[in-house]
């Protein structure tokens, strides 16, 4: 539908001509569905119903890179595709903030109610799915920033969470919430980076996770965009009960019986310290990935 609209398949020629013909209903109601298959990739509702079930059913080391890389490349192309449209479709910002508004509050509210880490945050990917969203819709360069800033935080973030899952079950088996009990007696490093990484999925400062949410919510107030903040803000209040009870859990549940310490060997200290330092240092000093996510977004404009 779309090369029938505008006779390119080259995004440099899609570049020229989409934009002034972005209104024509067969021209929208083609991107949306281009658009589609990334939304799915990204697990945005109404494309999200896979995602839960194949974290929990997946290989721990598995659904790592399910929740990791391959979001982060669906973002990439995502903005690229929406930076096509040059920021002109009022119809494509009310499908995107609609989008994002019903995942950030079905990824969340249907995390609370989980037991299974990997499907509690599998359904926190659909939540955060949400607030990039937010960053993409705004369609100016601080937009696409944060966008870009945040999706490298939640790449770090998600690494880190599941760096933990696969060495507790290190066994492959799928591990509850209540397994994590006793977690900073059996190997310290990891429960200190799984409560960090915890923390900036939360948005809790001084972690890099709070710096992208600023980024993107900062974005979306230039815009006018204050009621889509205000719900994403409220999303985020309610994002911090589940991420506190996995915290909770780690450092105040008492296992049913003694358990041995975690085997964890120097590499994983040394890298599980690394994460520590990326997601703690990137909050507070993250000036220098702002730039290089601002140089990134004006190659989009």
């Amino acid at each position: 539908m779309l090369y029938g609209s505008i006779q390119a398949a080259y995004l440099v020629e899609i570049l020229k001509i989409l934009p002034g013909v972005i209104n024509r209903p067969m021209v929208i109601i083609a991107l949306i569905l281009l658009l589609s298959g990334f939304f799915f990739k990204l697990a945005v509702f109404p494309f999200h119903f896979w995602a839960p079930d194949v974290y929990e059913s997946a290989a721990n080391q598995v659904t790592t890179y399910i929740a990791t890389a391959s979001k982060v490349a669906a973002i990439a192309i995502l903005m690229r595709i929406v930076a096509l449209s040059g920021g002109g479709s009022t119809y494509l910002v009310h499908v995107l903030v609609t989008f994002s508004i019903v995942s950030m509050t079905l990824g969340n509210l249907a995390a609370v109610v989980q037991k299974d880490l990997k499907r509690l945050l599998a359904y926190s990917s659909i939540a955060h799915a949400g607030y990039v969203l937010i960053g993409i819709l705004s369609m100016n360069a601080d937009g696409y920033a944060g966008a870009i800033f945040y999706a490298l935080s939640l790449l770090m973030m998600k690494f880190t969470c599941f760096l933990v899952v696969v060495k507790v079950a290190d066994d492959g088996r799928n591990l509850d919430i209540e397994h994590l009990a006793g977690l900073h007696r059996r190997s310290p490093i990891l429960a200190m980076a799984l409560m960090l990484s915890l923390f900036g999925l939360a948005g809790i400062p001084p972690t890099i996770g709070f710096t992208g949410k600023l980024l993107i919510f900062t974005a979306a107030m230039q815009k006018g965009y204050f009621t889509l903040v205000l719900i994403a803000m409220i999303n985020v209040v309610i994002s911090l009960y589940y991420y506190l009870l996995v915290v909770k859990a780690a450092y105040l549940l008492v296992p049913g019986k003694e358990l041995p310490d975690l085997k964890v060997s120097p590499s994983i200290k040394v890298l599980a310290g690394l994460l520590i330092l990326g997601m703690v240092g990137g909050g507070i000093f993250p000036n220098y990935i702002i730039e290089l996510s601002k140089a990134a977004a004006i190659v989009l404009l």
